[in-house]
């Protein structure tokens, strides 16, 4: 991070000194470095001032001895905004001074200057260019990925399937790849390889749900209507107001032959997970957690409660019982003229209930519930429906539209359903702990401080708006001895409970919550570098593109090809898809460009600007950033755009590298394992991701 001090010092300097100040600033070889141009720009490139960047590139070029970075910088500078023509220059300029060919030269020059001739629909150049980088290495994975798709713009689909062949021998785990493959095979009318090659793709990363559309076509076409609609209606839940799909869901719905209902399965429980209470709850606080609830934590209503109970079972008004039913049966509750009716009773005879009651256990502490059908995640790639299991009481109240429930439990018990929904099972034991800990001191800080839910009646929601909670359908050995091993310790700062925000993956550098509107600037939330002090973070525009396209060392990078999507993933987002959902924010006609105009010094992109032919839109919030650049959220603001072009010079696709998973604050749970695998404890993973806590004992 100090090279990114040294920016804001200097860039304050340049801002409010006078010429002559600048003139000794810039000539004070021993005060300043050679690199003072170099570093000045790349700070003004981050915060979007595109124009004082490319003057200080272009006066640093004048320096022999610092010429090479700064023209690479010009150039990606240039292809940041889709200015190709000039890129190609500043490359060309490099190349006729760099004759031989190695790998860095492969690297820093042939590569983008063979894309940046692809982008701009320059197919003949781009073809030259990656044909000489294949001649010195034949296997390199961006060559032939980038060689393939010169050949199938250029209709040459034979030679751009066997060299796409050969990028997946090369990299098996790269999903570009086989969705080009998918398009050769929908060219052939081969409809069935084409669905192999797309779900291929898919199963490498389900973020990329674009690629649903082209699945649902491609049933469609060979006339299998319901696994069509499956495709169709899983995108109409992620993105309820697309018209391409909402077409696609009425062109189909005459040629099907079952109920909607019984194509769209839910996941069945059928069987209870054995619970048991927790020993000595002591002063362990309870806590009130809103089931069914949307990603942003707004409750769904339920038209019907179908639950199984795994022992006898009372339905009380929170006083005194007014219904007691009998384990392994089904019982429903449903509205009756707006009245709550329990159906399903072994005498078969409905029972009328009041608007508010409680079902629970009639042996306290012991027994759990099946509820049918809880909606989870809607308006993302993993979302459904399915069936949980649930300890403690739940609360149910009747509304116009149906039923709300809330589940009361026990913290420590809570928390043996968090942990394992929040961060994966496999991970080691230290990862765990550290999570238990920072999942304790979330959900107390969230309930004494912020009351996030107080309107509705709970405490927390079960979704990732606060901490997602399966149920005890999702406890597992392994992450329930992590909570008891830290059972009571929450995170500290300054003496109080701390609010330890986290995510899944940070691609390699978090971000500081000051960073972003409205995160608050709590100090132990700054920014850190995801691995040990030997590795640097980049310090230039060439070097922040690479380490995005690439997969850098870091924490995080915990797969064994470092090709895992949650560290590096890739999108390529139709620019007619990308229009839809645009239009539906605003008209601005047809998309020109996709500008990043702010990044934070973690890379993260913190503003975007799209232009289109009648106006443009500015979208800075982080959460919408993510949204709205695909018909699915994109899984993090560290990405970088490339924009292709048509022989008109509107835009056919945009190319989309990230890194990470998740808004980036706070702890990354996958540099946590990888902290983990390294020997660090839980209390050395909690100090190096929340700078300035203690770990300490709440009860």
């Amino acid at each position: 991070m100090k090279i990114i001090h040294l920016c804001d010092a200097i860039k304050s300097l340049y801002l409010k000194s006078s010429i002559p100040v600048l003139i000794f600033l810039f000539t004070a070889i021993p005060l300043f470095p050679e690199n003072s141009y170099l570093a000045m720009a790349y700070q003004f490139w981050m915060d979007g001032d595109y124009g004082k960047a490319e003057s200080l590139y272009i006066k640093a070029a004048r320096d022999k001895a610092g010429e090479y970075d700064s023209r690479l910088s010009l150039a990606a500078l240039y292809r940041a905004q889709g200015n190709y023509r000039s890129a190609i220059k500043q490359y060309t300029i490099l190349m006729s001074k760099q004759p031989a060919i190695d790998q860095k030269v492969i690297k820093d020059l042939y590569i983008p200057l063979a894309e940046s001739y692809y982008y701009s629909h320059r197919l003949k150049e781009a073809g030259e260019i990656f044909q000489k980088i294949l001649e010195v290495s034949p296997d390199l994975p961006g060559a032939l990925f980038g060689l393939g798709r010169v050949l199938f713009q250029g209709d040459n689909i034979e030679k751009a399937e066997l060299v796409f062949k050969n990028a997946v021998s090369a990299d098996s785990d790269f999903p570009g790849n086989y969705i080009y493959l998918a398009r050769i095979a929908e060219l052939k009318n081969d409809q069935k390889k084409a669905i192999d090659y797309f779900l291929k793709a898919q199963k490498k990363d389900k973020y990329q749900v674009e690629l649903l559309y082209y699945i649902g076509v491609m049933y469609q076409a060979l006339g299998q209507y319901e696994k069509a609609f499956r495709q169709f209606h899983r995108l109409s839940n992620i993105d309820a107001g697309n018209s391409y799909v909402r077409a696609k869901i009425v062109e189909i719905q005459p040629h099907l032959t079952r109920p909607e209902e019984e194509i769209i399965t839910a996941k069945i429980l059928d069987t209870f997970k054995t619970v048991n209470p927790i020993i000595d709850p002591g002063k362990i606080p309870m806590i009130r957690v809103g089931l069914n609830t949307t990603p942003g934590g707004k409750f769904i209503p339920l038209d019907t409660i179908s639950f199984i109970s795994s022992g006898d079972f009372s339905i009380t008004d929170g006083a005194s019982i007014i219904f007691s039913g009998q384990s392994d049966y089904l019982y429903s509750i449903i509205l009756r003229n707006g009245n709550p009716v329990i159906t399903g009773v072994p005498e078969n005879t409905p029972e009328k209930l009041p608007d508010k009651f409680y079902i629970e256990q009639n042996r306290a502490g012991k027994g759990s519930l099946i509820i049918k059908k809880i909606d989870y995640a809607r308006g993302f790639a993993w979302g459904g429906i399915e069936d949980r299991q649930y300890r403690g009481r739940i609360e149910v109240s009747a509304l116009k539209n149906g039923f709300k429930l809330i589940n009361e439990v026990n913290l420590e018990e809570y928390l043996y359903s968090v942990v394992p929904s929040e961060m994966m099972i496999s991970f080691p034991g230290e990862a765990l702990k550290a999570q238990a800990v920072i999942a304790r001191s979330y959900a107390l800080y969230r309930m004494q401080y912020i009351h996030p839910h107080e309107k509705d009646g709970f405490d927390l929601s079960d979704s990732q708006h606060c901490q997602v909670y399966k149920g005890a359908s999702n406890e597992w050995k392994k992450s329930s001895l992590a909570v008891d091993e830290t059972r009571g310790q929450v995170l500290y700062y300054n003496g109080k409970v701390s609010h330890p925000l986290y995510h899944s993956n940070c691609g390699g550098h978090t971000q500081s919550s000051k960073d972003l509107k409205g995160w608050g600037t709590a100090g132990y939330l700054t920014g850190v570098f995801d691995g040990p002090d030997d590795l640097n973070f980049p310090a230039s525009l060439p070097e922040l593109e690479s380490w995005i396209k690439s997969s850098p060392k870091a924490y995080c990078n915990i797969t064994a090809s470092g090709r895992g999507p949650e560290f590096r993933w890739f999108r390529l987002v139709p620019a007619d898809l990308l229009q839809e959902k645009i239009h539906r924010e605003k008209d601005i006609g047809n998309i020109r460009d996709i500008l990043v105009i702010k990044r934070n010094p973690a890379g993260y992109v913190h503003s975007v600007k799209i232009t289109g032919t009648r106006g443009s839109i500015t979208i800075e919030k982080e959460h919408r950033i993510r949204r709205l650049l695909g018909i699915g959220p994109l899984r993090s603001n560290l990405f970088w755009v490339d924009t292709k072009y048509n022989e008109k010079g509107f835009p056919d696709e945009f190319t989309i590298y990230g890194g990470g998973w998740g808004h980036g604050v706070g702890l990354c749970q996958s540099g946590s394992a990888g902290m983990a695998k390294r020997g660090f404890s839980y209390k050395e993973i909690l100090e190096h991701y929340y700078l300035g806590t203690v770990t300490g004992e709440l009860y």
